[in-house]
């Protein structure tokens, strides 16, 4: 299994941070970097460039370049270039410091005591939304791809595209909160919860794993990976 992590600040939804592991992922950050775009290029600032057709998404989308170049294919991590199936998320909400948990009978959306600004409930009703009412959005990842050599720019229709999570894109939602989180969790620490919540979620092998990414969630009043920590 391969881990990367995304810190997010989120202080004005009443969390210091959000900790995305990801288990047997590749993110496309990891995969792909700007390169340089000469100049009359397609690409080149002010020319539109079209991407090809995904599955009746990504032909949905053309774009006016406003920056200094394309993404290019760097190879991504471990053989994988980026998520290949319809992406899905497991928010885990790590720690006792969340308080007692509900789920709401109508919904199916969990609540906590100690969520002043309300963030479970928006995070869920967000990851539940991605993919439905022709959002398009979540399409603009589609663009990107594996399976290209080093350096490429462009992705053909035949190759692995990033899928549309079509239907909605939470899997799960985890309280891991039988103990008390540490007020400054170390990355090691994150990594090893988001393992122990794939265990839960029953997904076991790297098959199970290549498309789903887990959010690890600290209550409001911690420092996980020294976000946010007093100097």
């Amino acid at each position: 299994m391969t881990f990367e992590r995304l810190r997010r600040p989120m202080i004005s939804a009443g969390l210091l941070c959000a900790a995305i592991a990801a288990v047997g992922l590749a993110t496309p950050s990891a995969a792909f970097e700007l390169a340089p775009t000469p100049k009359g290029a397609a690409g080149h600032q002010g020319d539109k460039v079209k991407h090809p057709p995904r599955k009746g998404v990504a032909s949905k989308y053309s774009t006016t370049a406003k920056g200094t170049g394309l993404l290019s294919y760097h190879g991504g991590t471990n053989g994988v270039g980026v998520t290949t199936g319809p992406p899905k998320v497991v928010l885990v909400f790590w720690g006792s410091q969340w308080g007692t948990k509900s789920v709401d009978a109508g919904t199916g959306i969990s609540t906590f005591t100690n969520d002043p600004m309300g963030v479970a409930p928006l995070l869920q009703r967000f990851f539940k939304g991605l993919g439905t009412n022709n959002e398009t959005w979540s399409g603009v990842m589609t663009e990107l791809c594996e399976g290209v050599a080093y350096g490429a720019t462009v992705c053909p229709a035949n190759v692995p595209h990033v899928g549309y999570p079509t239907g909605g894109a939470l899997a799960g939602v985890i309280y891991d909160g039988a103990t008390a989180a540490p007020t400054t969790a170390s990355d090691a620490q994150i990594a090893a919860v988001a393992v122990k919540a794939a265990t839960t979620a029953g997904n076991t092998t790297p098959a199970s794993n290549r498309n789903t990414q887990y959010v690890v969630l600290s209550s409001t009043g911690l420092h996980p990976g020294g976000f946010n920590a007093p100097l």
